[in-house]
């Protein structure tokens, strides 16, 4: 069972999120992982995977505090399609009291690290989304999101943003994870 801050697996399931990569760029990918209860159940793996493939994991004790947290942090070059995943596994049938925090963070960057694109980074954690972009001085901003990629599709979510150089962020809590976004230059 997934919530806002982690999860609980099943007794004989796993409890997953996933990200796919809607195009090809680079991607800050991190997680912090502790126990969200002092005692019971029987601990938990939490797993980060890109493809299939482990990325890392980590065992998570009951009652392991955020003090003694575990935590992932990398960048990784990413192509359209490809699944980030991050999982709660159970260490044993016993998971009626495996609470877990842990809770992924991406900062996704078109193209490579060098790129010049508007958007220079896109961060996804929770229901929040943020948006940022070299901004230079005056000049005047909207983010727009869209549920798909057709020409007139797109809305804005921002009042028009005055630069404030070298950068700009618009930070929209309430996000819809399945949206794009873009910003766009009105002056």
């Amino acid at each position: 069972m997934l919530n806002a801050y982690g999860g609980t697996p099943g007794v004989n399931s796993s409890a997953v999120r996933q990200w796919t990569v809607i195009d090809t760029g680079t991607a800050y990918v991190s997680a912090r992982a502790f126990s969200l209860v002092a005692a019971g159940g029987a601990g938990v793996n939490v797993l980060i995977q890109k493809n299939g493939q482990l990325l890392w994991q980590s065992t998570v004790t009951n009652g392991q505090s955020s003090a003694q947290s575990v935590s992932f942090g990398n960048w990784m070059t990413v192509t359209q399609g490809d699944a980030i995943t991050f999982e709660i596994a159970p260490l044993s049938s016993t998971s009626t009291n495996d609470n877990t925090y842990f809770k992924p963070t991406i900062w996704f960057q078109w193209g490579s690290l060098l790129s010049s694109s508007l958007v220079s980074a896109l961060c996804l954690q929770s229901n929040t989304v943020s948006v940022q972009w070299p901004s230079s001085a005056n000049q005047v901003y909207f983010v727009e999101s869209s549920s798909n990629l057709v020409p007139g599709a797109w809305m804005p979510v921002s009042p028009p943003l005055l630069a404030t150089p070298p950068t700009n962020t618009f930070v929209m809590p309430g996000a819809n994870a399945t949206s794009f976004y873009r910003v766009r230059l009105v002056q």
